[in-house]
């Protein structure tokens, strides 16, 4: 198969032709590209620091189970100090030997799909907590 601009990516085998996406072909070479959730979320922040960022329908009853019709909205600045204070405080619970993992810090995740779920897997994907302190 050949892949030509005008056709959509989802027709491309990916071991014959390369990703065309919306801004074009974009790779590991091209300049600015970002390669990394952390960078992801850098880049966002930087463009939209007072923007909404992570938002949930809170709970209304637990019995039965109801959320309301809206959403509330964290920004994405609020969701960075919090990102730097939990990162912080887990960091220091592996300084100080509170917690550990063997010869690497490692942390275990279960949660469901909400925006407490994302903060904590944006605080373990930050170099190694370095970024948190």
């Amino acid at each position: 198969m050949v892949c030509q601009p005008s056709l959509h990516a989802l027709f491309c085998s990916f071991n014959v032709c390369p990703f065309v996406a919306t801004f074009g072909y974009v790779d590991l070479d091209t300049p600015g590209v970002l390669t990394t959730l952390p960078e992801v979320f850098e880049s966002g922040h930087a463009a939209s620091k007072n923007s909404t960022f992570l938002g949930q329908r809170p709970v209304v009853s637990k019995n039965p189970l109801t959320y309301a019709h809206h959403y509330v909205w964290q920004t994405y600045a609020e969701v960075d100090e919090r990102r730097r204070h939990i990162g912080s405080a887990i960091h220091t619970l592996f300084e100080n030997g509170t917690v550990g993992g063997g010869e690497y810090p490692t942390v275990g995740l279960w949660s469901s799909n909400r925006p407490g779920n994302f903060l904590a897997l944006r605080i373990i994907q930050s170099d190694n907590f370095q970024q948190s302190g």
